[in-house]
């Protein structure tokens, strides 16, 4: 425990007892605050937690994850967090958001970071210079199945009836045998994009620490027995997360994924759960923008800040790069994307 301030720490949330239970009052409160995903990130990748917090009478009080990346490809870094689409930081009216910031860079500066990372936000931060820009979408499941169906656009409604025409069925479920079929498809997909796939340990300390413990599920898309579509969805109190998707485009034209989107948020919503997230869209892709918008999500911006601490400024990402890397690897075999996803994806958290 690093003691920062008065009231405030830094802390490793695997080390504190009831940690989950302590964040729990909180409406705000995602999957990605909680113990088991601080356990993936850490045990997947060697990532130290370092949870900037306040506690008064066994409840979080303000909370900021946080884990320093230690790389010798991207350097030292603080991230909030790795693989985290978003990550709001908890906090009350009675603590003002620039206050954890300074703290947050001091800490930086003494273990000399090179940079660090925000996803999502709090006020305060609309004069910092972002380093990315992404739209969110989340539908409101605290309605009957039958109405939330029917706020989904026409295009949605069609695509979905078509599914079920073609034969196209969903389950739900928690096997890891269910994650071995997800992954398959996932590493299709990323081969699509021009992305590395993440390496199985990652997927397997996924179902040890959230699936296995009754803060996930797998929803597969079958066509003739076979899963043609896959995702992964988080949750914890009464939301829901939508972490990774993950389709194989042969399949396309039998719209799996809007069925598999729809069977998903009709579960959660027979089973009481009151929102659900679709995580980030990049703003230039329209696609899967339209794609989230049909089925009645409301949309909303959020930004990433990255502080580089050798030019004492908020700097913006180069896109450019990230373009270059993505052509390149998508002309390499899938097999190979696994092996450098197994190498690389630590150092890019």
């Amino acid at each position: 425990m690093i003691s920062v301030k008065a009231g405030l720490e830094a802390g490793n949330p695997l080390q504190i007892k009831n940690w989950n239970d302590k964040i729990s009052d909180s409406s705000r409160a995602s999957i990605f605050h909680t113990q088991n995903w601080a356990a993936v990130l850490a045990e997947t990748f060697g990532y130290e937690p370092l949870y900037f917090f306040t506690e008064d009478r066994g409840q979080m009080q303000a909370l900021f994850p946080l884990m320093e990346v230690n790389s010798r490809l991207t350097g030292k870094r603080g991230v909030s967090l790795p693989f985290t689409d978003m990550c709001d930081p908890l906090l009350p009216a009675s603590v003002m958001p620039m206050e954890i910031l300074s703290a947050v860079l001091q800490l930086g500066k003494k273990r000399n970071w090179a940079t660090f990372e925000m996803k999502g936000g709090f006020a305060g931060r609309a004069a910092l210079t972002p380093s990315a820009e992404f739209h969110t979408h989340h539908l409101n499941l605290e309605r009957q199945s039958d109405e939330i169906f029917a706020g989904f656009k026409s295009n949605a409604r069609r695509n979905i009836r078509k599914a079920r025409r073609c034969g196209v069925t969903v389950k739900i479920c928690q096997s890891l045998d269910a994650l071995k079929a997800y992954a398959r498809l996932n590493a299709i997909t990323k081969k699509r994009h021009g992305i590395p796939a993440q390496p199985f340990s990652f997927f397997n300390q996924i179902h040890r620490h959230i699936i296995s413990q009754n803060y996930g599920n797998i929803a597969l898309a079958y066509y003739k027995e076979e899963p043609i579509a896959g995702a992964i969805f988080f949750h914890f109190g009464n939301k829901v997360v939508f972490n990774l998707g993950a389709s194989d485009k042969r399949f396309q034209n039998l719209r799996p994924n809007n069925l598999m989107m729809w069977e998903a948020a009709r579960h959660y919503a027979l089973n009481g759960f009151t929102s659900l997230s679709f995580g980030i869209t990049d703003l230039h892709n329209e696609g899967l923008r339209r794609f989230k918008s049909g089925i009645s999500t409301s949309e909303k911006t959020i930004c990433y800040h990255k502080f580089n601490f050798q030019s004492n400024h908020f700097i913006q990402d180069n896109a450019s790069a990230t373009l270059s890397r993505r052509k390149i690897l998508k002309k390499m075999p899938i097999g190979l994307l696994k092996v450098s996803g197994a190498v690389l994806y630590k150092h890019y958290g």
